[in-house]
């Protein structure tokens, strides 16, 4: 047996095995533990791609050209600029400079400027690597929500495109934005848990699914004098079930960015409560056409009505208000 192969635990398996796999799903990336060389990123098929994909969402890293968390099969420049982040912040021997990760791009260049990203090696040490980390963070409890089976579960649900409904939503977070919004009203000011849980409707479904957002990871390495990859990288990342921004981490009342990633479920909502706390449409129970313009334009930007997100807003926001 290979050095590689006694890395993979039961739990590391367990990540790197998809849901409803099929019976050769893992034989190239066998193969490719084994030691055969003839295996390269271009010549794995599907299965095993999307083993390494879950792999690398696994700890935290995007696998899509726009940054979300996705598992397609598809070893695209996403999932080539999640393996060279990862290569990059672990110290491997790779030709990828700093300023290559954090080119200069907009919003709404950053997806086409990442063709200019060299093209990685998804090599042994790169693998080995990989599934150290897997297997560290899972004996460490540095896991998603602090949690591995609530992380792993997400990891399935995003592979198989499942999100929670309204009802799911209430049923999994709903005591979590009541205590939340007890616990903000005496901090900072009310909130009515609805606007909480319609949030996490809107941004996430329900599912913790990180995006990776290259701009704002481009302008804060340009801006820092020592910067810190992974505290960078995880502060241009929208985290946790509201999809809050990890350079707010202060705001919400978290340690750090890597705080916010690695809270458990009941402080995610929490982090939303806080988000919210201060904006006087968040308090009210009965909410106008306004105030669904007024926390869309807070929570989404000037571009809001664009994807009709306030009439999204106000949709779930009703849902929720006849389930509480």
């Amino acid at each position: 047996m290979s050095s590689l192969m006694k890395l993979i635990t039961p739990q590391v398996h367990r990540v790197l095995t998809p849901p409803n796999r099929e019976p050769q799903w893992h034989e190239d990336l066998e193969r490719f533990l084994e030691g055969d060389q003839k295996l390269t990123r271009e010549s794995l098929r599907e299965a095993a791609v999307e083993a390494i994909q879950r792999l690398l969402i696994f700890l935290g890293y995007s696998t899509t050209r726009r940054g979300a968390f996705s598992i397609d099969g598809d070893f695209g420049r996403g999932t080539n600029r999640g393996i060279a982040q990862f290569q990059y912040e672990r110290g491997l021997k790779v030709a990828l400079d700093l300023d290559q990760l954090s080119y200069s791009c907009s919003w709404q260049n950053a997806h086409l400027k990442l063709r200019s990203l060299p093209r990685v090696k998804i090599d042994i040490t790169t693998v080995r690597s990989l599934l150290t980390a897997a297997r560290h963070n899972i004996e460490t409890e540095k896991v998603l929500c602090s949690d591995y089976e609530v992380a792993l579960s997400y990891l399935d649900m995003l592979q198989t495109r499942r999100y929670y409904t309204c009802r799911e939503i209430h049923y999994h977070y709903g005591d979590f934005a009541e205590a939340a919004a007890e616990r903000v009203k005496d901090e900072i000011s009310p909130v009515d848990p609805r606007w909480i849980l319609a949030i996490i409707k809107q941004e996430t479904g329900g599912i913790v699914r990180p995006r990776f957002e290259q701009h704002i990871f481009s302008r804060l390495v340009h801006k820092s004098s020592d910067p810190k990859f992974i505290r960078l990288r995880l502060s241009a990342m929208s985290l946790g079930l509201g999809q809050v921004m990890g350079l707010n981490y202060s705001q919400v009342g978290a340690k750090s960015p890597e705080a916010m990633f690695y809270s458990p479920l009941d402080e995610q909502v929490y982090f939303v409560a806080r988000y919210l706390a201060g904006h006087r449409s968040a308090a009210k129970a009965e909410p106008d056409k306004d105030d669904f313009r007024a926390i869309a334009r807070y929570y989404n930007g000037p571009g809001y009505a664009k994807h009709d997100y306030h009439e999204s807003l106000e949709r779930w926001f009703t849902e929720f208000k006849r389930l509480l």
